[in-house]
């Protein structure tokens, strides 16, 4: 009857942990999955121009998460798109000159859980990839743990912990999460194979390691690596010590599980060596002597202490880089299971609690410690060029681990065989001793740091709630310890402190990952369209992340600038153009230094193909008419909804100026304010505006406004309006009227083409055609002069090239595109003379090659960072190929790992199925082939022990 209650109450409590985690996802996944909210932080796009036109929207993050928005997205969107046509993209020539994109693992596609990435609307699939996610990770640890006789409450409780670590909310929606939520699954099928020595458990481990290596973060799939490698090693020799058969047939196993894991991965993995080995990667040389501030771990339980880079708050660091969480009550249950070492030395866990205790803190004293620790160990594979704070992918799990066990010692209290129990009572105590000291030293850390950056009543109020929960979890498992409370209080801990690590991870994951307006997932507007129609094959640019740039690729727009792995002399281009574009070593934007009249005399950017560029509406250049005379009317009032009228002299017009007689106040700060303009010239009307977020009395508003065309002697009307503010727009009278003055072109290269409310756009008159012939050449070996020369100008029928090559009989050619595809370039050329056709791409990388008519020719190094090829008088058809180097060999690889993989499935699968094998012979491959177990007395019952 006991067997049958304490059975019973096993399922309860485990249905009681489910039901946890099926709230706990339906509260902070819910919108996401049914198409309410995206969970991609869209929202901060609108904090740009032209979106900032149509309102911001203040939830979710303006900086810190950028990159899923501005590079994972846009790649994927690309890759998608591409692919449904057909074609696995291997090179992407729309932003920063181009770079390897299908061919590399960067983007982690090709890992199972990014499935939905490939099937549902984009704007939905992060959310299913983070449910995916979650399913991955709680579902291995539980299956891990449950290989190490963990209940099955305790192993969803641990799963439910890692899943929502810190690493795994900060860097959502990254391939990096991708990759770490797989790291219980590689432990569990690390554990299958020393238990069960067969080599389809080594295939097991194949897959997972193969998974893992394709989710494109080689970072932490090292980081596990190193881990689970110790793990097995420790497993094995104290499993397997006295029999060296077994350990060498484990070894074997898990080396050929490796290195097949790898083999079947190549297909992306060698062309990423290749790219890998061509890339200069000085900037991060220091990476692997940097750790993190011991302060931050005052996030494992409480996660917003120094501030979650919400709405652009942050106080010291970055928190995506920062964050540790695992939650107060989680912290408790993770001391409690290391310092119950004898409660959890089961026969088939025996080490693991020993493990995870020692890999806890060889982590912590890694990442926090001191930087003695990483210049020992920066040397090795990953360590020497990665940032440490990645290793916070690890310690999430092996805290999570210890979390399982703490339950697991709550759950069902164990009596193991002790010979020296005094040692047991010193070990427990001593981990409650060196967490305590941690802490302490956390606190004044962080105490002294925030005191310096004068934001530690921010710190101290960000403690408070975790504190308390971090009390009331020492309560619930102090009394669930008392003998005389035993019954009640263990079922008090078990109901009360799911919830507790369940509602603090709901509301950090609901801080971080509110969900945003899917109306805001990349909305394209008039300005994209305007491009998406004229641009061809030329380039664009803006200034001030108008227009946010490194989204381009998102919407199939070719830009100089964007979010990706930067040639070296692209980037010295982009330098010389303007000394701040490149804002890291792999991200590129325009500053405030570019302004229209910097832009229009730009050789760089004529060099680059950049025929339009696109300022804030606030970017008017030009020749201001003379104002008209001083009238002594009352100022316009114009009341809201109305419309005042000016006149001015015929002729091309780029925009027109108004003054306000009285202060312009939006009725929504995120909202602002938008004045209207219509001009009309004859038969001839033009539609403006410019956004503002409020316009001062005595202001001089300039709108811009695409009337270059305008004819002259054709007088001017123009209406004015505005709307978003709390009161009437009040503007200066003139003679007749409203008071405006024209704003004329200037000759300055350039012809405002478009403007709306949210941008302008100017046409940069000349600007090269980016696929275009050169009659004439200039040699200049060096490639810093090289940079300089194209800077100081060239002529347009000029290239320069690195070396001398064949001459140019300085005729002219008729060039005309037959293919602009990414990897593949094609043009027909109908040349009076010998010449060079050049392409203004970063193409000068492993992979590519040319044809000329079929018959392979030799890439030039031209104009610094471009190429271009020799060209015979005649007509020729000039091809560009990229072929990813290493991937023809790699996927022949991965095939055949694919098929050892296979193969050892499918004489599993026989061996199974072999007539006249006894069926207990198949039941004992379950069970692990251990030594005889440690003698010791375990209850299921969840009130008492047996006797």
């Amino acid at each position: 009857m006991r067997g049958r209650l304490a059975a019973l109450r096993g399922r309860w409590m485990t249905s009681w942990v489910l039901l946890t985690v099926v709230v706990f996802v339906g509260v902070t996944l819910g919108p996401s999955l049914i198409g309410m909210r995206t969970l991609l932080s869209v929202n901060l796009l609108t904090n740009y121009f032209p979106w900032r036109a149509a309102g911001a929207d203040t939830v979710g993050h303006a900086s810190c998460t950028g990159d899923t928005v501005d590079s994972v997205m846009p790649g994927i969107a690309y890759m998608r798109h591409t692919l449904y046509s057909g074609h696995l993209p291997n090179w992407q020539g729309l932003t920063s000159g181009g770079s390897p994109l299908g061919s590399v693992p960067n983007l982690g596609l090709l890992n199972p859980l990014s499935l939905p990435y490939l099937v549902l609307p984009l704007w939905l699939a992060p959310a299913f990839v983070k449910l995916l996610e979650l399913v991955a990770a709680i579902g291995g640890m539980f299956l891990f743990l449950r290989r190490l006789d963990v209940s099955r409450p305790a192993a969803i409780l641990a799963g439910l912990v890692f899943a929502t670590s810190g690493f795994m909310i900060v860097w959502t929606n990254w391939p990096q999460t991708r990759v770490a939520a797989l790291i219980p699954a590689l432990f569990w099928a690390v554990e299958r194979l020393v238990q069960l020595l067969r080599p389809v458990d080594a295939a097991l481990v194949a897959l997972v390691v193969a998974s893992m290596l394709l989710g494109g973060f080689p970072a932490v799939t090292g980081y596990s690596l190193y881990l689970a490698g110790a793990y097995f090693i420790a497993r094995a020799v104290l499993l397997y010590r006295e029999n060296v058969r077994a350990l060498v047939r484990a070894g074997v196993l898990a080396v050929a599980g490796l290195v097949v894991g790898a083999l079947l991965a190549m297909i992306q993995l060698l062309p990423f060596a290749a790219n890998y080995g061509s890339s200069n990667l000085d900037y991060r040389s220091g990476y692997g002597v940097r750790n993190l501030a011991t302060w931050g771990l005052l996030t494992l339980f409480a996660p917003t202490s120094h501030g979650l880079c919400i709405a652009g708050q942050r106080y010291h660091a970055n928190s995506i880089e920062l964050v540790a969480y695992v939650g107060s009550a989680a912290l408790v249950l993770a001391l409690l299971g290391a310092a119950a070492w004898r409660v959890s030395r089961t026969s088939i866990g025996r080490g693991s609690v020993s493990f995870f205790v020692v890999a806890t803190l060889a982590i912590l004293s890694i990442g926090w410690g001191s930087t003695v620790v990483l210049r020992v160990i920066h040397h090795l594979p990953v360590f020497s060029n990665n940032y440490v704070g990645r290793i916070r992918s690890v310690l999430g799990f092996t805290i999570a681990v210890l979390v399982g066990l703490g339950f697991d010692a709550l759950m069902r209290h164990r009596q193991a065989a002790i010979s020296r129990p005094w040692l047991a009572w010193v070990r427990g105590s001593a981990v409650w001793v060196v967490a305590v000291a941690l802490g302490v030293d956390a606190v004044y850390r962080a105490h002294q740091t925030a005191i310096h950056g004068k934001y530690w009543g921010d710190v101290a109020r960000a403690l408070v709630v975790p504190g308390l929960l971090g009390i009331a979890s020492l309560l619930v498992v102090g009394v669930a310890r008392i003998p005389r409370l035993r019954e009640h209080g263990r079922v008090l801990a078990l109901v009360a402190l799911p919830v507790l690590v369940a509602a603090q991870a709901a509301f950090f994951f609901h801080k971080m990952l509110p969900g945003d307006d899917p109306s805001d997932f990349y909305p394209q507007t008039a300005t994209h369209r305007f491009l998406e129609h004229n641009l061809g094959h030329q380039r664009f640019d803006a200034s001030s992340i108008t227009m946010y740039p490194a989204t381009a690729l998102y919407y199939g727009l070719r830009t100089a600038t964007g979010h990706a792995f930067h040639e070296d002399q692209w980037a010295a281009l982009l330098r010389a153009a303007d000394p701040k574009a490149m804002r890291t070593r792999t991200f590129s934007a325009f500053s405030s230094l570019m302004t229209p009249t910097k832009v229009a005399d730009s050789p760089i950017l004529d060099r680059m193909g950049v025929s339009y560029y696109v300022s804030a509406p606030s970017g008017v250049t030009g020749t201001v008419g003379i104002p008209g005379s001083a009238s002594a009317a009352s100022p316009v009032t114009v009341p809201a909804g109305g419309t005042a009228s000016c006149s001015v002299p015929g002729g091309p017009l780029r925009g027109v100026v108004v003054h306000p007689a009285a202060n312009l106040v939006a009725a929504s700060v995120a909202r602002g304010i938008t004045f209207h303009v219509q001009v009309r010239s004859g038969e001839r009307t033009i539609s403006s505006g410019r956004f503002m977020s409020g316009a001062g009395r005595g202001t001089d508003v300039a709108i811009a406004v695409a009337g270059e065309d305008l004819s002259p002697g054709v007088p001017i009307t123009v209406d004015v309006s505005v709307d978003g503010a709390t009161s009437a727009m009040v503007l200066e009278a003139g003679a007749s009227g409203v008071a405006c003055e024209p704003v004329r072109p200037a000759a300055d290269g350039l012809k405002l083409v478009y403007a709306d409310a949210g941008s302008i756009i100017y046409q940069r008159l000349t600007a090269l055609p980016r696929i275009r012939w050169a009659s004439a050449t200039e040699v200049v070996a060096d490639p810093v002069q090289q940079v300089a020369t194209l800077a100081a100008g060239v002529p347009a029928n000029t290239v320069v090239l690195g070396a001398a090559g064949p001459a140019a009989d300085g005729k002219p050619a008729q060039v005309s595109v037959l293919e602009d595809s990414g990897d593949s370039i094609s043009a027909r050329v109908v040349a009076s003379g010998a010449g060079y056709l050049t392409v203004a791409d970063a193409m000068q990388q492993r992979g590519w090659s040319a044809t000329v008519d079929g018959k392979a020719v030799a890439l030039v190094s031209a104009d610094a960072a471009m190429v271009a090829i020799p060209v015979p008088a005649g007509t020729h058809r000039i091809a560009f190929d990229y072929r990813a180097p290493g991937q023809r060999v790699g996927a022949a690889l991965s095939a055949l790992a694919a098929g050892l993989i296979i193969g050892v499935y499918g004489w599993e699968w026989r061996r199974r199925r072999r007539p006249g094998r006894p069926r207990h012979a198949q039941q004992a491959e379950t069970a692990a082939p251990l030594p005889d177990p440690v003698p010791e007395q375990v209850s299921l019952d969840l009130g008492r022990q047996d006797p």
